[in-house]
Order: C-alpha cells, then sequence, then structure tokens
C-alpha cells in the first residue's frame, strides 16, 4: 500500500459578529444554529439548524444567524444585505464558535515501513492542499526530509553523471517515485530553480 492522498483543504477562522451589505427587501427574522440541530429544523432556539450553510440560505436583508458554541466544518459565502438592513451573523455568546473548513481524514491503515496511509477525496486545485496535524500544518513528505523552514531547506545531492534527462543519486531510497514533483537548482543561480514530474525511477 503507498502513502498517498493525504491533503485536505484547510481554511480556519474564528466566527464573529459580520454585517453584510448589498441590495434586496427588508426581514427581521432570527435563526439559530448548534451543533445538536437539524438542517431540516425550523431554527429557533428550541430546533436550531445544523450547519451555518443552512442558515445562509434562508437569510434575507434584515435577518440574523445566531452561532452556538462548537466547531462548524464548512466553508462558507455570506451573503448580502442592505445598507438599512444588514445581515448579522454572531456568535450566541454561550462559548467559542469556530469555522473549520478542513475535512476530517479517518480511515487510516497500516501501510507498512512505519507508515499510515489513508484515502480522501481531494479538491480540484491541488495548490489549496494541506494536511493539519493538531491545528498545525505540516510539511509535505518529501525527501530527503527537512526543516518547517522553506527559507533554510535540506536539499540532495545529484552525483556527476546526471544528465539533462535523468537525476543519478545512489542515496536516493530505493521507491517508486513516479509522479512525484522534483525540485532543480544548479546552484550557481539562486534563482534559477527548476520543477518537473518524475516520469519514471529506478534504484539511484
Amino acid at each position: 500500500m503507498r502513502l498517498r492522498h493525504l491533503s485536505v483543504l484547510a481554511a480556519v477562522t474564528a466566527l464573529l459578529t459580520l454585517p453584510v451589505q448589498a441590495g434586496a427587501a427588508q426581514s427581521s427574522h432570527t435563526y439559530h444554529v448548534a451543533p445538536r440541530g437539524s438542517d431540516h429544523a425550523n431554527g429557533t432556539q428550541a430546533s436550531p439548524l445544523r450547519t451555518i450553510g443552512a442558515c445562509l440560505e434562508r437569510v434575507r436583508p434584515g435577518d440574523t444567524c445566531l452561532i452556538h458554541q462548537g466547531t462548524y466544518r464548512e466553508q462558507l459565502t455570506p451573503p448580502s444585505g442592505t445598507e438599512g438592513a444588514p445581515i448579522t451573523i454572531a456568535a450566541y455568546g454561550d462559548g467559542p464558535v469556530t469555522i473549520d473548513g478542513t475535512e476530517q481524514v479517518t480511515g487510516w491503515k497500516d501501510a507498512g515501513d512505519g507508515l499510515i496511509a489513508a484515502d480522501t477525496d481531494l479538491p480540484p486545485d491541488p495548490d489549496f492542499n494541506a494536511v493539519f496535524l493538531d491545528n498545525v500544518r505540516a510539511a509535505e513528505g518529501r525527501w530527503p526530509n527537512s526543516g518547517p523552514d522553506p527559507l533554510n531547506t535540506t536539499w540532495a545531492e545529484a552525483d556527476t553523471t546526471s544528465t539533462d534527462q535523468h537525476i543519478d543519486d545512489t542515496d536516493l531510497p530505493d521507491a517508486d517515485w513516479t509522479g512525484a514533483t522534483v525540485h532543480l537548482w544548479a546552484g550557481s543561480n539562486p534563482w534559477a530553480q527548476q520543477t518537473g514530474t518524475v516520469t519514471a525511477t529506478s534504484q539511484g
């Protein structure tokens, strides 16, 4: 089993009072959202909605979403109110409220050689993929391993038998690197780095 598909989309923020404005007719409803709720509920304090997204689908200018204590794993785009009737999204006040745009990865299995692996669906744009471990962004798996400072990274050193078509490195672990991204730096010009995709590998 190979270690793959571990990145998840991530964006974390705290939810505070947020009036948003634009144009539409005025309303005056207050909806409640709580982890114990249901998106099929009517949104009252006794029968709250489960997700902030469900509340945002219902609100109109002048309405309010009150969010109760908890963590909400959602990606949100708040709607617009009007200058005289803003839409208010606010913490209810019974404890901290967090919006977490990440998806929890479950189903971890032993992948051998001291590794564990899990499959997860990735968003279409890999530039936004990231893994968070204990709320700290983890470094992408790489060889040679390096510290968290991207300005002081650890580089491998290619053998002199390398060409513009292949890279030789006798220290490279014997593994299938096909599909991996390789970062190249000639060393003579620190601004002339290149990247490419590994199309085939063999030992060394």
